[in-house]
């Protein structure tokens, strides 16, 4: 389905727990993430209201509505944080290189 913001509408308002992975050239990887409700949809992106994790404000996500999978538990422990993530609707996991060569 293409993107559109009126079709991002349907997710305004979900939590979204959102999984950053990022691979250097000289094979380096961290891993971060955070989560968040969907605050809004527009043109180039969706809106994320950061509630907690390893960020804060607002994170824009790509204009990708695949790029949220159905939450799948009740509820997510995120990194060294004791009190877990409940109610969350969606989760979005996405890969930074530095080249297309470092694609899995």
């Amino acid at each position: 389905m293409k993107y559109t913001s009126d079709a991002a509408q349907e997710v305004v308002g979900k939590r979204v727990i959102v999984s950053v992975r990022e691979k250097l050239a000289d094979g380096t990887e961290t891993f971060s993430g955070f989560w968040g409700i969907i605050d809004s949809a527009h043109e180039h992106g969706i809106v994320l209201q950061i509630e907690g994790g390893e960020a804060e404000g607002f994170w824009v996500m790509p204009p990708d509505l695949a790029a949220l999978e159905p939450a799948e538990l009740d509820e997510y422990y995120f990194g060294e944080c004791a009190t877990p993530v409940t109610n969350v609707d969606y989760v979005a996991k996405f890969l930074i290189t530095e080249s297309l060569d470092q694609m899995p």
